[in-house]
């Protein structure tokens, strides 16, 4: 799978987003030829900037709550932090008052699919989550699924809907300055 830098890309690509496209002057679609696995998503007003996603219509996640969800609300001071670390097979998130957007990021991700926030839950939430990405690996472990049901008492459901696709109807190099 061919992954790529994207920047400047209309809102409405990102899960969760406006439902009307924010119209942009300037996109850029680069291939990201570093070799770097993490991904990155970071938005401001008027600005989005997705490092290591693949631009590609494909299947689609729900993300719901099984009962009462197993995440554990932040309470009092600390850093906003959600990393991924992937060590010998096994993916580990750790969350200090991280988000389900984020989440749902990550999901996408590892999924290979769209992952739509279908929770209702708000807030930060301190959690880890760790399950095996690869099972070849010499390791035991939950997949993906079992440990989001397990951990966090929440599940993937595949799913069918209408999501925004960007067309691009023309490109042009860029002239030498």
């Amino acid at each position: 799978m061919r992954r790529l830098l994207v920047l400047a890309v209309a809102l409405a690509v990102a899960p969760g987003a406006a439902q009307t496209p924010a119209p942009f002057d300037v996109v850029s679609i680069k291939p990201n030829h570093t070799g770097a696995e993490a991904s990155d998503t970071n938005t401001s007003p008027g600005r989005l900037s997705l490092v290591n996603v693949t631009p590609l219509e494909r299947g689609i996640y729900s993300l719901e709550v099984i009962g009462a969800s197993k995440l554990g609300r932040h309470e009092g001071p600390g850093e906003y932090a959600m990393k991924v670390e992937p060590t010998g097979g096994r993916i580990v998130v750790r969350s200090t008052r991280g988000n389900i957007g984020r989440l749902v990021e990550i999901l996408s991700r590892y999924t290979d699919r769209l992952v739509f926030d279908d929770t209702s839950l708000t807030g930060e939430f301190d959690f880890t989550l760790e399950w095996l990405q690869d099972p070849g690996a010499d390791v035991a472990g939950p997949t993906l699924f079992t440990a989001l049901r397990e951990q966090l008492g929440l599940r993937l459901v595949s799913t069918r809907r209408a999501i925004p696709v960007i067309v691009v109807d023309h490109l042009e190099r860029p002239s030498a300055n």
